[in-house]
């Protein structure tokens, strides 16, 4: 008897294949035409941005990095797929929302079952009545910070080297604008300094990191904690007392002051190091070993805006008798 009934349950039972058509599996899983509806948004939503020209642009930029260098580390492919990851849902969860607050409303005509209004369970009467509106129009343009973030990423990967130098520049210049408006308190702004920094940033910071990192991936291939250990011993011990070094040096030179190099050299290098072994530390330990790739040098760039404030005071800090405003401001720790 058990077997009986469990043959004449499986001759009942639909078989499902590739070609089995959406409408068919709907009505297999008992959906009702409500959930057909939103499943079939959501699926539209996920293929119009796959098409859409922020994918398409970030992949052209992928393509476009590999033609130029021959080829790319897993690590880079990996942090490359993240972001295009993080894009799609990023923008998806925005219109998954969208489609969720049109559950519950009706159909024209049909109550509770379709793509209208918000009041569905009204009958066959008037269903397409004020709710939130057409399901079918529920795609909603990235915000424009979301557009934003997705034109710096796409930039980033076709144009890594223009994208970082410009990002410097600027926060640079917002740095050292900072400095002599909030810290020194200058009744004037000093074009010429400000116009150095920005030069600074955009020209050496931005690219030496850029390339700087660049090697640090290329010839330091442990894995784990010891590689994040090691980028970092070697980033604080050389490049970043050199770095240092050269910020303070362009500087006075761009200003007009190279006889005071060495001797603010002498006096400031020692405690700098210091002060930058403070934040840096503990922020690379961070960006090392969390932080993907691609974004490391945007993310220095952003707790940089911090170190440059500071910086732009320490070297302009008793570098002329002539500025009243020399003994202003924190004094360097």
């Amino acid at each position: 008897m058990a077997s009986r009934s469990v043959s004449s349950s499986l001759r009942g039972m639909r078989v499902l294949t590739p070609a089995t058509s959406s409408e068919s599996l709907y009505a297999v899983a008992g959906l009702s035409p409500a959930i057909r509806a939103h499943v079939n948004v959501s699926v539209s939503n996920c293929r119009a941005f796959a098409r859409s020209e922020h994918s398409q642009r970030a992949l052209a930029g992928i393509r476009s990095s590999l033609r130029r260098t021959g080829g790319a580390s897993d690590e880079t492919l990996r942090a490359g797929q993240e972001n295009r990851r993080f894009a799609v849902n990023s923008i998806n969860s925005k219109r998954s929302l969208n489609v969720k607050a049109q559950a519950g409303g009706g159909n024209n005509g049909s109550g509770g079952s379709g793509s209208g209004g918000g009041g569905g369970g009204g009958g066959g009467g008037g269903g397409s009545g004020g709710g939130g509106g057409d399901a079918s129009n529920s795609g909603v343009p990235p915000s424009g910070l979301q557009m934003l973030g997705l034109a710096y990423m796409a930039s980033l990967e076709s144009r890594p080297f223009v994208t970082k130098g410009i990002t410097a520049g600027l926060l640079n210049t917002l740095a050292d604008l900072f400095c002599q408006v909030v810290v020194e308190k200058d009744s004037s702004i000093d074009v010429r300094r400000l116009g150095g920094f920005a030069a600074i940033g955009a020209f050496i910071v931005g690219p030496a990191l850029h390339i700087w990192y660049g090697l640090l991936g290329n010839f330091i291939r442990i894995e784990g904690f010891k590689g994040v250990l090691s980028r970092l011993l070697i980033d604080q011990v050389i490049f970043s007392p050199l770095s240092i070094a050269t910020f303070v040096g362009l500087v006075l030179l761009l200003e007009g002051k190279p006889e005071r190099i060495v001797p603010k050299l002498e006096k400031d290098f020692v405690p700098t190091c210091i002060n930058m072994w403070k934040l840096w530390v503990p922020f690379q330990l961070f960006n090392f070993a969390l932080v993907p790739p691609q974004l490391q040098v945007g993310a220095v760039n952003l707790v940089g805006l911090v170190w440059t404030v500071y910086m732009s005071f320490a070297s302009h800090n008793d570098v002329s008798d002539s500025k009243p405003h020399a003994q202003k401001g924190p004094t360097p720790a």
